[in-house]
């Protein structure tokens, strides 16, 4: 099935934004350690748990919409 123009749009932004706050977030703690490998672990760290948050949301939206279609 081929995906709408607006649903992509959707993903990229939340991509473009999850970025961007992982980015946000490195360049602060490096600003306030002057420790480049802490604001990279940070970094690191924040797209790890925002990428375990983006899988469970999947994983409950495909276990509602199958809840809902039994």
């Amino acid at each position: 099935m081929k995906k709408s123009a607006p649903q992509l749009l959707k993903v990229r932004i939340a991509l473009a934004q999850a970025i961007a706050a992982s980015l946000i977030l490195g360049i602060t703690s490096y600003l306030c350690t002057y420790d480049v490998l802490t604001a990279v672990w940070y970094t690191l760290g924040t797209l790890v748990l925002m990428q375990i948050w983006y899988f469970a949301n999947v994983v409950l939206l495909v276990w509602q919409e199958r809840k809902r279609s039994n």
